[in-house]
């Protein structure tokens, strides 16, 4: 009917491997499918240079397609600020009922390991912290492994803002800013952490290393929250070239460079323990100093006009 673009949709995920080889062989079995007419949408801020390392790797010799960012989490963000009002609701109270949030679902492993420390350390009684994990998932601990999760294993599941009604809490809305308004800052454990050659027994690379962003980032910057971002290097660095700030010097963002994971992931740790022996006032100076930098995000996020290329599928 004159139709001539493909669109493969995966605007909620990151680059996925398996989805590109079911393109590849759908390529090759349609030799009248123009290769330059398919496109697909991820959430891989680096989308194009995620997939032509991959192919690059596989030796992959066939054409190749478009790889467009889609910006999903961010957009859907925006679109969950419609329904809060944020001058009464997310305005930060001055005394602060827990130091810090950390949300997290599934058992990965960069979130075992700071769950891990976080409890070794007596830390997690002094944030708002949730961990759900998949289930069965604490039969999966190896005797050797975890010992603090094993020994506190009568605290699970640590439940913040799942319920019956919201499994998967991946939007925004207002029932989250208690968390946000009553904590100093945020700790992010984002999805991707370790890169594939980086193998551990829950890390599963079933993705192609990128920058990947999902609601677990855009969160904080919805609600006016510091953060400290728990994934793969140079991701600060990747927001900044969105129009976002980050929050140096006030928080020591140092860990974003380097890219050995396991030094990387003790930066965060030592950054973490440091805002937490801050005292009071230390606190307040704090929530003052990066007040103009959550603003500007909050500002950016809310008016952003233009999310990814998509454009370029009807120019």
């Amino acid at each position: 009917q004159g139709k001539t673009k493909f669109i493969f949709l995966a605007t909620e995920e990151a680059l996925l491997p398996m989805s590109i080889n079911k393109i590849h062989r759908l390529l090759s079995v349609l030799p009248d499918v123009d290769p330059n007419q398919c496109y697909y949408l991820t959430s891989s801020i680096d989308g194009e240079r995620a997939y032509n390392n991959y192919c690059d790797r596989i030796n992959y010799i066939g054409p190749r397609i478009t790889i467009l960012p889609a910006h999903a989490f961010e957009r859907k963000a925006q679109f969950g600020l419609r329904n809060i009002d944020i001058n009464t609701d997310v305005e930060p109270n001055i005394v602060k009922e827990k130091l810090f949030l950390c949300f997290n679902k599934v058992n990965r492993e960069h979130r075992m390991w700071l769950l891990e420390r976080m409890l070794k350390e007596e830390l997690v009684e002094k944030g708002f912290y949730s961990f759900e994990g998949t289930d069965g998932w604490l039969n999966t601990i190896p005797n050797n492994e975890y010992p603090y999760i094993r020994k506190h294993r009568d605290k699970f599941p640590l439940r913040l803002n799942i319920t019956d009604y919201r499994t998967n809490p991946v939007d925004i809305i207002r029932d989250d800013i208690q968390y946000h308004k009553n904590s100093y800052f945020s700790i992010v454990t984002e999805t991707l952490f370790y890169g594939n050659g980086n193998l551990h027994r829950y890390h599963q690379p079933f993705v192609e290393d990128s920058m990947f962003f999902t609601e677990k980032t855009f969160k904080p910057i919805a609600f006016k929250h510091p953060f400290i971002l728990i994934t793969g290097p140079n991701h600060l660095s990747e927001l900044r070239g969105l129009g976002y700030r980050t929050f140096h010097p006030f928080i020591n963002e140092d860990y974003d460079k380097e890219q050995d994971d396991s030094k990387r992931l003790k930066l965060i740790l030592d950054e973490v323990n440091r805002l937490s022996n801050l005292n009071e006032d230390e606190l307040f100076e704090f929530i003052d100093n990066v007040k103009p930098i959550v603003d500007h995000n909050f500002k950016v996020l809310f008016t952003k006009p233009n999310y990814g290329h998509l454009h370029k599928l009807i120019g």
